[in-house]
């Protein structure tokens, strides 16, 4: 081949290539992300008893995997927030989470005791949730 031949072949070869590789697109995840706030330091032990053993298997059940978990490290005033972060397949997933877990025998047997507790002396003030 002839310099300008092989340049141009060498050119061709790389656009190709990098055509290739912007025509594949990652694919993309979705996140919710619950904010538990306010929670009571005292009462930590039982929010970490709903999501170990009803929430997060849970959603396991439901191909949302893996589910993380973390909370802050520094409370103030006796007081926390616990962030779960829940992998979707779609972001319309958010709109069907809760009547899929209401629908779980196994979820709404392990949540009884979290959705028993008495709203005058709650475990945290309020969840936020993002996608």
């Amino acid at each position: 081949l002839l310099p300008f031949q092989t340049f141009a072949y060498f050119v061709f070869s790389l656009l190709t290539i990098a055509g290739i590789a912007m025509a594949q697109t990652p694919t993309n995840q979705h996140y919710e992300v619950r904010q538990y706030q306010g929670v009571d330091v005292n009462r930590l032990g039982d929010l970490d008893q709903y999501l170990e053993k009803a929430l997060v298997p849970a959603l396991n059940r439901r191909g949302h995997s893996p589910v993380g978990v973390l909370s802050e490290a520094n409370p103030v005033d006796g007081k926390t927030s616990v962030y779960v972060f829940i992998p979707l397949k779609s972001p319309s997933d958010l709109t069907t989470l809760a009547a899929d877990l209401a629908k779980d025998a196994e979820y709404v047997k392990a949540a009884e005791a979290h959705s028993a507790v008495d709203p005058k002396n709650p475990i945290f003030a309020r969840v936020r949730s993002e996608l």
